[in-house]
């Protein structure tokens, strides 16, 4: 943006303040028109510490969508708990060094709506000489329109039960994920069987309120990190976030539980990279069961292949109804069909129909269970009738 496009500017003796843990200095500032800073970022803060990849501290993209909402309050104070649409992360911010780097925020009033004004807000950097004068153009980072007003409270509806998934534990992901400690949302996933879509529970840490206002930015790197243990387990790729459609925001003082996201397509680039794109629509709702933030159009982009994670729980939900009605449809091909001969022995040695029905459905479940592991493994999946299932001593 053009400074003097904006009639009566005054720079003044710059002031300070502190957006997402980083110093900042603003620099010009038309009262609900326009804002510019210079923010100061260190490497050695949470926020970009812990946030490495191949060694080089990266701003994460809800950095840059805090950074940016934090000078956008500045022109009206409700920014500081607004939604967000268009957001792009164009390029990865990296700084390579210990010392700090200095990078720029814009906002500037684009409309007016009835429920309040309309941001856009950039953050940029530009190439620095060794006599440190800025050259060059500056270098786009992050975008966004910042949505100003309230939003109506959005119906949440339980999660339904899926049959099967697999289950992902906090200690496994970040065995894989290059995310430090600040940056471990996760205590879980839950991914769905047919890998079209995932759950997570939110897990806080230490260094959250050095990074962020609010628990938004925390739940929504949630969501961004459970969209890329989907396409970690169900594709074998790493992928990051580029950008979000819209991020509605109903609630800022609640703290995050879970979240699900819905994979709403997928693509190839062109190039002969042909990476593939992931989109996503979801929520992520608090203990209460409350929707705190909706994301349309989470787009993840693939980094590169990936060797899976080193374990996970594979997890098959089976009703003893259905298994009655088949055992009642032909008992002996039941048997024949699911049961080694062992276990065709123990099954009919059981006297009361009921718990005999329950013992079958859960060898159903473990052996499909143990099928879906092996064909995952790049093994050859065996018949049920060839797994035995054996009680553990213990």
């Amino acid at each position: 943006f053009a400074v003097d496009a904006f009639a009566g500017v005054e720079s003044g003796v710059p002031f300070e303040l502190q957006v997402a843990g980083q110093a900042a200095q603003v620099v010009a500032l038309v009262p609900g028109e326009y804002v510019k800073a210079n923010i100061t970022l260190d490497p050695t803060h949470p926020l970009l510490d812990h946030h490495r990849i191949d060694r080089a501290a990266v701003l994460p993209g809800v950095g840059g969508i805090e950074i940016m909402r934090g000078a956008a309050a500045l022109l009206d104070p409700r920014a500081a708990e607004a939604g967000f649409e268009d957001v792009r992360f164009s390029s990865p911010l990296k700084i390579f060094k210990i010392k700090s780097f200095d990078a720029e925020v814009e906002i500037i009033r684009l409309a007016e709506t009835d429920s309040g004004p309309v941001y856009v807000g950039r953050l940029s950097s530009r190439f620095v000489d060794p006599r440190g004068n800025k050259i060059g153009s500056p270098r786009l980072h992050h975008e966004c329109k910042i949505v100003v007003g309230s939003a109506d409270l959005s119906e949440s509806k339980p999660f339904e039960t899926w049959k099967q998934s697999v289950w992902i534990a906090e200690r496994d992901i970040y065995s894989v994920f290059f995310h430090g400690p600040g940056f471990q949302f996760l205590d879980s996933v839950l991914v769905q069987g047919r890998g079209s879509a995932v759950r997570f529970r939110y897990h806080d840490t230490e260094h959250q309120g050095a990074m962020f206002t609010d628990w938004i930015p925390g739940a929504i790197e949630a969501a961004f990190q459970a969209a890329a243990a989907l396409g970690l387990e169900s594709q074998g790729i790493m992928a990051l976030p580029v950008g979000i459609g819209r991020a509605t925001v109903y609630r800022t003082d609640s703290i995050p539980l879970e979240g699900e996201l819905v994979l709403k397509r997928q693509d190839s680039l062109e190039g002969p990279e042909a990476r593939t794109t992931m989109t996503f629509d979801g929520v992520v709702k608090d203990g209460d069961g409350n929707v705190i933030v909706a994301l349309e159009g989470v787009e993840m982009v693939e980094l590169g292949q990936s060797s899976g994670f080193p374990s996970r729980m594979f997890e098959e939900i089976v009703a003893v109804d259905d298994i009655s009605q088949e055992i009642e449809k032909d008992s002996g091909a039941f048997v024949s069909q699911t049961l080694d001969e062992q276990e065709a022995l123990e099954y009919a040695g059981k006297t009361i129909p009921k718990r005999a029905v329950e013992w079958a459905a859960g060898r159903v479940a473990a052996k499909r269970c143990l099928q879906r592991l092996l064909a995952t493994s790049g093994g050859s999946a065996p018949q049920p009738s060839e797994i035995r299932i054996i009680q553990d001593e213990q």
